[in-house]
């Protein structure tokens, strides 16, 4: 059982609400919920506001940014303060899968601790593209002068 001053210390720390936003690579579409190519580069943000009328943003501050794939273990990605209110930590998605990212503020002595809603992205291989098979073809087989069988295949487009 906590201390009573540990208690009321607790209870005076400022509320705080940590958010976490996925981006493309140039800032211009969220990228939360989609399925993208292998290789794709996002942009991981994480905010940090003050609850007090509204939301300010808060500077200086340590954030962290936590991410998984699949449903691997959690892996402490990055850790920097914030500039304005947030943190950007480009993330290159390198593995098919859904990966997910949370941030988190473990609080400070004026403001308490928070933790993001989980922000996922799901990554594939490309769509196969059908080539289209040629209209004629020839296959060739025969032995070479060493006994080798060798198969040669010609297309002839129209």
């Amino acid at each position: 059982m906590p201390l009573l001053y540990e208690t009321i210390t607790a209870m005076q720390l400022k509320p705080t609400d940590t958010r976490i936003y996925l981006w493309n690579e140039a800032k211009t579409e969220r990228m939360e919920g989609k399925t993208v190519d292998v290789g794709t580069k996002i942009l991981v943000r994480a905010a940090l506001f003050h609850k007090v009328n509204g939301l300010t943003g808060l500077s200086g501050k340590i954030l962290r940014i936590h991410g998984r794939l699949n449903t691997g273990e959690w892996k402490l990605l990055y850790t920097a303060p914030t500039d304005a209110n947030a943190i950007d930590m480009p993330y290159t998605l390198t593995q098919t899968g859904q990966y997910t990212f949370y941030a988190e503020f473990l609080g400070d002595h004026e403001y308490a601790s928070s933790k993001s809603s989980e922000a996922k992205i799901g990554s594939g291989v490309p769509p196969f593209i059908p080539v289209p098979f040629p209209k004629e073809y020839l296959i060739a087989a025969g032995l070479t002068a060493a006994g080798l069988i060798f198969v040669g295949l010609a297309f002839r487009r129209r």
